[in-house]
């Protein structure tokens, strides 16, 4: 497997230090309080919009989970989980505690449907291969060397629940490996907080992944930068847990699971895809949230399972709101609120009107032809003297189509932010 890699490569084969890789640090955002999470509990695959018959999801399909090897659990059917190990003879192969990250993992994949810890592709095959040892802690050899077994045992779709910030020439081989053939590889931004992806989410064939809670707040422990591709539930999102039961999972490897199974799932649909089109259909549907368009918090956008689902069905019309936005312009006393509305139906929208009360001062602006899937927004300017003495101007706002009826009203608002700009 992996010494066919370097006997293929030209002579001198590259070399670089053997890096560590590792499960992101836990991610226990607080749900209450003035800096809190909206949790997802068991309601992340309804958020999403998968409906309560998906048990055919993911069929015929095979997963790799590269991670500290996949644990028995009831969520889990038998016989569902083949196993690859990396690791040496010798090392414990008990998972012990840390078996855990990876069973949360393919619970969030392949979770018996019906169950409590349900997965968004319950007939996947699983394929779980142990690159992390009980500690859940790995290197970027092995991490390389799971990869090649996952591809070469059939994988269609690789979740790496996983990373390191160091780059390594055999990673990169690995990676290019499985591109070349195919696969699709999904992997963790990082749980660090910073402006700055772990390897191999860093990669560009590699999907990256962000979290996001319940009401598509970006997780703030979640990392940001140009290579994030999309956005997942990460806060909170029940999974399978120690002695057969379900616990909160939150962070980047509670995100990727989702994206993994939702690819599974197209791939499971219509067997003339290749799961890097499967990919490109999820990316190409995404809700846009943050700053409009692809931004370092959300990437392309936040996954939706339902626009994925209706992309082909004609007559949606579907005018959204996203997070409004503030900007400060000091120079001429003003600041400027950004507002967008989206258009995530599958028809063109002749005019959405955007209802705006800031502080009480009410306006409609009409904006006129949204292509399918594109962003438009609108900036607001406040004078400064028009904001409390404590920095604050509420917004509140809504969109309505005009002479059309709204396919999903729930996401026309109205919305309610209260933003604050700190000044010295």
């Amino acid at each position: 497997m992996l010494e066919r890699l370097t006997r293929s490569g030209p002579v001198p084969v590259e070399w670089s230090a053997n890096t560590r890789v590792h499960t992101p640090p836990p991610a226990e955002p607080p749900l209450t309080g003035p800096e809190s999470y909206l949790a997802f509990g068991a309601e992340a695959l309804s958020w999403l919009g998968v409906p309560n018959r998906h048990d055919t999801w993911g069929k015929g399909i095979t997963v790799a989970v590269l991670d500290t090897g996949i644990m028995p659990h009831p969520t889990l059917p038998e016989g569902s989980v083949s196993s690859i190990d990396c690791l040496p003879a010798g090392d414990d192969a008990s998972g012990g505690s840390s078996g855990q990250h990876a069973t949360a993992v393919a619970s969030l994949i392949a979770g018996k449907s019906g169950s409590e810890t349900e997965g968004i592709a319950p007939s996947a095959r699983l394929l779980s291969v142990r690159v992390l040892g009980s500690d859940g802690r790995g290197d970027a050899f092995t991490l390389a060397k799971g990869i090649v077994a996952a591809v070469d045992g059939g994988a269609r779709v690789i979740n790496m629940s996983l990373g390191g910030y160091g780059e390594s020439h055999i990673m990169r081989q690995a990676v290019r490996y499985a591109t070349d053939r195919g696969t699709v590889m999904v992997a963790a931004a990082g749980n660090d907080g910073v402006s700055e992806l772990v390897f191999p989410a860093r990669y560009d064939d590699v999907l990256a992944v962000a979290a996001v809670d319940a009401a598509g707040q970006h997780l703030h422990v979640s990392n940001r930068g140009d290579e994030v591709d999309v956005a997942a539930p990460g806060v909170a999102v029940v999974a399978a847990g120690a002695e057969g039961k379900g616990a909160l999972f939150s962070g980047t490897s509670a995100a990727v699971p989702f994206v993994s199974g939702m690819i599974a799932a197209l791939l499971s649909m219509d067997p003339a895809l290749s799961p890097r089109q499967a990919a490109d259909i999820l990316l190409g549907n995404t809700d846009d949230y943050g700053v409009p368009g692809e931004d370092q918090l959300y990437g392309k956008g936040i996954l939706d399972a339902e626009r994925i689902m209706d992309r082909d069905r004609q007559g949606i019309f579907d005018a959204a709101i996203g997070p409004a936005n503030l900007q400060g312009r000091l120079e001429d006393g003003t600041l400027a609120v950004v507002l967008y509305v989206q258009n995530r139906g599958t028809e063109a929208i002749g005019q959405a009107d955007l209802f705006v009360e800031i502080d009480g001062v009410r306006s409609v602006t009409a904006i006129y032809g949204i292509p399918v899937g594109k962003t438009v927004s609108r900036v607001y300017s406040i004078a400064r003297e028009r904001m409390r003495g404590e920095g604050l101007v509420r917004v509140k706002y809504s969109v309505s189509l005009a002479g059309q009826q709204d396919s999903r009203p729930h996401n026309d608002g109205p919305r309610l932010a209260e933003l604050t700009l700190a000044t010295k």
